[in-house]
C-alpha cells in the first residue's frame, strides 16, 4: 500500500521526501487540499457531522472556498463594481488557481445545511463573473459549478442564470462571454432536472 501525504509549504515537502522516500509527497494549493480533505473523510459525513455549523467547527473549509472567489453582497451590484471584480479575477495569472476554488464550491455546494446556503450564494457575483474569463477551461468549470449549485438553490441560481447569463448571449463585445453563457446553459440543459422545474413553475 502506497503512502500519500499532502501539504501547501513546498519546504515541509521536501523534508517529507528526504525522510520518506516510501510515501508519495504532493505540494497543494489550500482550495485542492480542502478537496483532499473532503474526499478523504467523506462528503456526507461532513454534512451529517457538522451540518449548520460546518464554517464554524471548521473554518478553513469557507476560507477555500473564499481563497479567490471572493464573498459580496448580491443586491445592487453597479457596473463599477462589476470591473473591479473582472480586475480581481483576470490578475490571478494561472488559470489552474481559479478553477481549483470553483471546484472546491461546485463539491461543497451540494451537501450544504440549508442554513448555510444563502452564505454560499454571496460567491454567486465572482462566479458569474468567470462565465466570461478569457480562458476556456475556466469557463467550462464555472458552469459546470453554477449548475451543481442550481440544484440545491434552484430559485435562487435561476434568477441569477436568467439576470447575467442570459445578457452575455447577446453581448457583441465579448466572445468569451457569449461562449460562456453558451456552455452555462448546456450544462444547466443537459444535467438539470426538469422535473423540478415544472414543479416550480406550477
Amino acid at each position: 500500500m502506497q503512502k500519500w501525504a499532502v501539504d501547501i509549504n513546498q519546504f515541509a515537502c521536501e523534508s517529507l521526501k528526504l525522510n520518506h522516500p516510501e510515501t508519495h509527497v504532493e505540494i497543494v494549493r489550500n482550495g485542492v487540499l480542502c478537496w483532499y480533505l473532503l474526499f478523504l473523510t467523506g462528503k456526507s459525513a461532513l454534512h451529517f457531522k457538522f451540518g449548520g455549523s460546518l464554517f464554524e467547527k471548521l473554518p478553513k473549509i469557507w476560507n477555500c472556498l473564499a481563497e479567490f472567489v471572493k464573498p459580496c453582497t448580491i443586491e445592487g451590484l453597479n457596473a463599477e463594481d462589476e470591473k473591479l471584480i473582472d480586475q480581481a479575477i483576470e490578475s490571478i495569472r494561472d488559470p489552474q488557481i481559479l478553477i481549483n476554488n470553483i471546484q472546491v464550491v461546485r463539491s461543497i455546494a451540494i451537501l450544504l445545511d440549508e442554513t448555510l446556503r444563502p452564505k454560499l450564494l454571496t460567491l454567486l457575483p465572482y462566479i458569474f463573473r468567470c462565465v466570461r474569463h478569457s480562458h476556456t477551461a475556466v469557463r467550462l468549470s464555472t458552469s459546470k459549478c453554477i449548475t451543481a449549485i442550481a440544484k440545491s438553490m434552484a430559485l435562487d441560481v435561476m434568477g441569477a442564470v436568467i439576470e447575467n447569463a442570459v445578457p452575455m448571449l447577446g453581448d457583441m463585445t465579448s466572445v468569451h462571454g457569449r461562449q460562456g453563457a453558451g456552455c452555462l446553459l448546456v450544462c444547466l440543459w443537459r444535467d438539470w432536472d426538469w422535473n423540478l422545474s415544472l414543479m416550480l413553475l406550477c
